[in-house]
Formats: structure tokens, C-alpha cells, sequence
């Protein structure tokens, strides 16, 4: 018996060392399947399945197996239901002593990470592959589904439909591929708030990467939520209505609240002469010119951020969002230093090219990818155009700061390509990346020297002769 401080491992190794009656380091495959043999009624596994098993664990089919591919063999379960869990219980029995059962079940229990079972997938797709040539007949799952409808939740017409949309070649048959997809299909869970979860990932994510954010997902109890969204944008909520419950009765509508306070330049604002107070390239994000320029950011922010948040996590979404805000800071000073800053948009344009990131790392499997391109590079053409044709054409000053707004987008375009997840990373994708990562910082190098060497209200690199600043009212 081993003792309770003894790693999972050192268990596994033992079990192997039992095995290996020669002591050269591998057992052979012959031997492996004959203890699977003799336990098949109770692993529920027929001589085909098992060789089919045994041969995808042989990774080298050298006709042995290793340490690692014993381990592998026997600690592929992560995070299963349980039909699948007593799956891999029993493939585990066949081969260990029946004392250390508690302790390699314990093992398998905690076992959690990602990324996903694939491994317990192929052996499901084996239970059903009677005749072991990697494919199950529809019609098969089909019956399975019927006989037991109550317990997942779905009528036969839902089953048919859900099959009809797995086979995705329309053969009759399922192969692994796509009966992983099927098994962890949004469709195919009792759950509606499993499902939404399912929805709004796919919504971001690449048809390949699904049984990955998937099984994620189901894991996922929503504690906490996708929270850096959530929380910036309740930041920005309450600090506009926090300074303008303590202002005059201003217009709601357009106040910037918290902008100026007692006459004074607010402690958030991002201002020329007071950009040595470095804490203000961030806060400014959560100053808005009144509630019209409140509102539509914090939705579609939302709207945008929470999808891409619950499949990339806040540690890839944050920095992001923030490098944004900060380069829109830079940026609008190195092109314009006689302008205050203020609003969350550029954080917002991160978002939205970081669509255009997610697009490009999955181009070839990204349902509905031409439209997705066509709505996101509209938007962006028609609001950079606008930007340009009043920066240049107009009569009036203004009052909105584009440059942030391309900051971001620069931002979102770049750095989501570095720090997106991505499922299956290609040289060329490696390459974009690098590239992606040498052109960021280089921009962002430059910008923060000029925002050290260039003084205050120093002639504009970006002006127009139509428009006249005056510094005390630029509030971008």
C-alpha cells in the first residue's frame, strides 16, 4: 500500500515496474491486451475495441509500451461525466492492484486539466466501433440517443437534427472528428444555461476548437463571471455617476463628469501639462462626455467583450483592453499635445479588432468568416473615413478623439494575434505573431519617447487649419 504523500506518478511508475517483468523499461502491447482481455466484460470492451485502444495508445507502434504511453493509457480522463469516468475506472482496474484502486481513482478524480479528453472521446468512439474501422453508423448513435432521450432532454426530432448537423459530410457515418464535435455539441445539452455558454463562445471561436471550449465549459460555473469586462464596466458606470451626483445639475446628456473638479483638471483626466502623473494614460478611460458617450460604450463593450472573455480568459483580454488605452494616450499626444483626453474607446476598438485577430489565426475554420470580415472592416472603414473627412473637412473643431479610437484598433489587430488563444498554432501563424509583436513595440517605444520629449501644445503633427484649439475645451 502506498502511503497518502506518494504522487499519482510514483503510484503509475510502481504499477508499471509490476508489469514490466523484464525491467527494460516498456511492457509489451501483447501482455497489456491480454489483461484487457480477461477483464473485457467488465471494462465493457470487445477484443476489436481493445486492439483498437491499445493501438492508438501504442503512439510509436513499436509493439511495447513506454512509461509515458502507459500513462497516458491510464490517466486520459480529465474532468468527465460519469459514464465516462467508469469508462476510464475500468481501462484503469485491468491493470492495477485491486488495493491501489482507491488511490489511482482519487488520482483520476482531480485530474482537471485542459486541454481536453480526447483521449476518453476515441475510447467512446471505440465502444460504439463494433467493427473497429474508426467510424460509428448514424443510424447507431441515433438508436443509442432514442433509447435514451429522457435523460439528455432532447425529442427524436431534436436528435435528428443534431445528428444531421454532426455528419458533417453527409456519409452515414460518424468518424472521431465529428463525433466530438457531436458529444459536445450546445444542442446536445439538457442545460439552457449550458447552452447559452455554448452559443456565445461559438460565436468567437473556430468549429475545430469547440470540443476544447467546450470541455472548458463544462467545467464552467460562471463564479466568477468574465470579470475584467464586468468590472471595468461597472468602474466607468459608477465613477461617471458618482461625479455627477455631486455636480450642479448639469445636461446629463453631454457633462463630462469628474473632468473638471472645483475648477480644477479632475484627477482622472488625461491632461498635457500633467502627463509626468502616469497613472492618468489609464484613467481617463473612466471619464465619459456625458451619458451619449457613456452608454454606447459600456454596451458594446459588453456586447463584444464578454464572449471574447469567456473563451480567451481575462489574462489575454485585459492586457490587451489596457495596452489600448494607454497607446490611445500616447498616441493623441504624440499627434496632437494640446488635447485632454478622455473615454474608454480605444479599450472598445481593442475589442472589436480583436475580432478581426480571432478571424485571422482561424480563417479556415471560422463558421461565417466573409461576413464576419465584411461587418467588421465596414464598421471600421466607414467610422476611420468619417473620422478623417470631419478631422479635415469640418468647420467645427472635433471633439472626438479618432486617434485613440485607431490606437485601439491597432492595438486589438496586433496584439490579439499574439495573445489570442489559438488551438493549433502554424509556422506562418508563428511568424504573423513575432511580426505582430516587433511592429506593436516599436510603435509603442515611439510614442512614449515622444510623450517624454515633446512639450505641451507643441504645434500639432495632425492639424487642420479649420480648426482652431483651445485647450481649455478639447475634451476628447
Amino acid at each position: 500500500m502506498f502511503a497518502s504523500n506518494v504522487s499519482p506518478r510514483k503510484r503509475i511508475a510502481f504499477e508499471f515496474a509490476k508489469l514490466d517483468s523484464d525491467g527494460d523499461g516498456t511492457v509489451a502491447l501483447s501482455e497489456v491486451r491480454h489483461l484487457l482481455s480477461e477483464n473485457r466484460r467488465q471494462i465493457g470492451l470487445s477484443d476489436q475495441q481493445i486492439l483498437t485502444l491499445l493501438d492508438r495508445a501504442d503512439a510509436d507502434h513499436n509493439g511495447v509500451l513506454d512509461l509515458a504511453e502507459f500513462s497516458l493509457l491510464i490517466t486520459s480522463a480529465r474532468a468527465q461525466p460519469s459514464k465516462a469516468k467508469r469508462a476510464l475506472y475500468n481501462v484503469a482496474d485491468s491493470v492495477i492492484a485491486k488495493s491501489e484502486r482507491p488511490t489511482v481513482h482519487s488520482y483520476l478524480d482531480a485530474y482537471k486539466c485542459l486541454p481536453p479528453p480526447i483521449f476518453i472521446i476515441a475510447i467512446s468512439l471505440a465502444q460504439l466501433d463494433s467493427d473497429g474501422d474508426g467510424t460509428v453508423a448514424l443510424s447507431e448513435v441515433r438508436h443509442l440517443l432514442s433509447e435514451n432521450r429522457r435523460q439528455i432532454g432532447l425529442s427524436d426530432q431534436q436528435i435528428l437534427t443534431l445528428l444531421d448537423r454532426a455528419d458533417a459530410d453527409h456519409n452515414g457515418v460518424l468518424d472521431l472528428a465529428e463525433f466530438s464535435l457531436l458529444i459536445t455539441s450546445a444542442r446536445a445539452q439538457p442545460s439552457k444555461a449550458k447552452r447559452a455558454l455554448y452559443n456565445v463562445a461559438d460565436s468567437v471561436i473556430a468549429k475545430s476548437e469547440r470540443p476544447t471550449v467546450h470541455s472548458y465549459l463544462d467545467a464552467y460555473k460562471c463564479l466568477p463571471p468574465p470579470i475584467f469586462i464586468i468590472a471595468i464596466s461597472l468602474a466607468q458606470i459608477f465613477v461617471f455617476v458618482g461625479y455627477f451626483h455631486n455636480s450642479k445639475h448639469e445636461d446629463l446628456m453631454s457633462y463630462c463628469a469628474g473632468c473638471w473638479v472645483h475648477g480644477h483638471v479632475g484627477p482622472l483626466l488625461f491632461a498635457p501639462p500633467l502627463r509626468y502623473q502616469v497613472w492618468r494614460f489609464v484613467s481617463y478611460q473612466f471619464l465619459h462626455q456625458g451619458l451619449l458617450h457613456l452608454l454606447p460604450n459600456v454596451v458594446f463593450q459588453l456586447l463584444i467583450g464578454v464572449p471574447l472573455e469567456l473563451v480567451h480568459k481575462s489574462w489575454r483580454i485585459a492586457p490587451i483592453y489596457l495596452l489600448a488605452i494607454v497607446l490611445g494616450a500616447l498616441l493623441q499626444y504624440t499627434l496632437d499635445p494640446s488635447v485632454y483626453l478622455v473615454g474608454c474607446s480605444a479599450g472598445v476598438y481593442a475589442l472589436v479588432t480583436s475580432h478581426l485577430s480571432n478571424l485571422i489565426i482561424n480563417w479556415s475554420e471560422m463558421p461565417f468568416r466573409i461576413v464576419r470580415l465584411i461587418v467588421i472592416a465596414t464598421y471600421l472603414i466607414v467610422d476611420v473615413c468619417s473620422a478623417i473627412y470631419r478631422r479635415v473637412q469640418s468647420n467645427e473643431c472635433d471633439r472626438v478623439s479618432y486617434t485613440a479610437h485607431i490606437a485601439g484598433a491597432v492595438t486589438g489587430l496586433l496584439m490579439g494575434i499574439v495573445l489570442l488563444y489559438n488551438l493549433k498554432v502554424l509556422k506562418w501563424e508563428r511568424a504573423l505573431m513575432i511580426a505582430c509583436m516587433t511592429v506593436y513595440v516599436i510603435i509603442f517605444i515611439f510614442v512614449t519617447m515622444m510623450a517624454v520629449f515633446v512639450e505641451p501644445f507643441s504645434r500639432p503633427i495632425w492639424d487642420s487649419s479649420r480648426c482652431v484649439h483651445d485647450a481649455d475645451a478639447d475634451l476628447y
